[in-house]
């Protein structure tokens, strides 16, 4: 749930001079972070509808109803943010693209696409809506990993400048020490995710072995991993809390991150998870990994979807508790400065050279 700033909204909303001064219109949870002067949607429909709770929450998750009011709101401002997956985002880029006037106004954080698409209508909307809009209204773009500025340039048609690399957070703190949890014996092997999981591969990997399995799933993801565990080859849990997942990946050897190429930022926070734990990463080879593990430094990287490949890098640490150690360590040390407050500095002082 965003928090928002109570100084800044309350005397935004309540002062028409203040609010008349304010430059930003935002529809993004980054706001919960912002320190500059805003207007939040989320505050605007909340004080609009406050009378009638069930219909302002349900306003608040339609991407229609919250779209149109973002749209109509913009209108009175030289600058608004959003996030590809916020509500009102994909009905806002469609009354740009057909009522909006070129002008480079949008702040667009966290942006995310994927190609290529997986369904015709993804491509046909990417192509009719979103570039035009985007070609119409981008002022700048946060992106997650190195290779995306020039991916979108080239994809939109804008230049690579407009596109920014901010790492998603890797550490809690550059000081925090690192991890130093006891490992058991015989080694083991976990793997979760709620994501692009590709249970598939790492099922067919460890078919054959003996090596211990855990996986923590979603439950949307249950019914494929109890088909794929039908001989119980892995122990399987589902939607646990995050102090149970924490404990889970402490009292493991080797984290498997097996995931799909989707084209687009994936994986970090089970990147950062691992790291937490102290876990070396054995990992797909996607690119949403671009910028964070490094083959032979800080993980052992195998193509997608080859089982064949992931069972080898897998046994290959489980058999050496020395690298394991070693890539735990590097990639401890290499998320170190990739920390929350660096992440939001970075993304503060984008969005007030555009304000100011």
């Amino acid at each position: 749930m965003v928090k928002y700033r109570v100084q800044t909204q309350a005397s935004l909303s309540s002062d028409e001079s203040s609010k008349a001064s304010t430059r930003l219109l935002a529809n993004t949870w980054y706001e919960a972070v912002f320190d500059v002067p805003f207007e939040s949607v989320d505050m605007r429909i909340h004080n609009m509808f406050h009378r009638f709770p069930r219909l302002r929450d349900w306003i608040k998750r339609s991407d229609f109803v919250r779209g149109i009011l973002f749209f109509g709101w913009a209108r009175r401002y030289p600058l608004v943010a959003t996030t590809t997956s916020m509500p009102g985002t994909r009905t806002f880029f469609l009354l740009e693209r057909l009522f909006g006037r070129r002008r480079e106004r949008l702040i667009l954080l966290q942006y995310m696409c994927g190609v290529p698409f997986r369904r015709r209508r993804d491509a046909l909307w990417f192509r009719a809506v979103t570039r035009p809009a985007l070609r119409k209204i981008l002022r700048f773009a946060v992106v997650m990993t190195a290779w995306e500025p020039e991916h979108y340039a080239r994809l939109l048609g804008l230049e690579a400048e407009r596109f920014f690399f901010v790492p998603w957070p890797q550490a809690a703190s550059a000081e925090v020490p690192a991890p130093a949890a006891p490992r058991p014996f015989p080694p083991s092997v976990i793997a979760t995710g709620r994501v692009a999981c590709d249970w598939e591969t790492l099922f067919a990997a460890a078919e054959g072995t003996d090596w211990p399995l855990k996986v923590i799933c979603t439950p949307q993801d249950l019914p494929l991993v109890r088909r794929l565990n039908q001989n119980r080859r892995a122990e399987v849990l589902c939607d646990i809390p995050a102090a149970e997942h924490h404990a889970q990946l402490c009292a493991a050897s080797v984290f498997a991150l097996c995931v799909f190429e989707k084209n687009k930022s994936i994986g970090h926070i089970r990147i950062r998870d691992a790291i937490a734990a102290g876990l070396p990463i054995v990992a797909s080879g996607v690119r949403g990994v671009d910028g964070y593990l490094a083959h032979e430094e800080n993980a052992l990287l195998v193509p997608p979807g080859d089982p064949k490949a992931l069972r080898g890098a897998i046994e290959k640490l489980l058999a050496d508790p020395v690298r394991r150690e070693t890539l735990a360590r590097n990639a401890f040390e290499r998320a170190r400065p990739l920390t929350q407050e660096n992440t939001v500095r970075r993304i503060n002082d984008l969005v007030r050279r555009a304000v100011e």
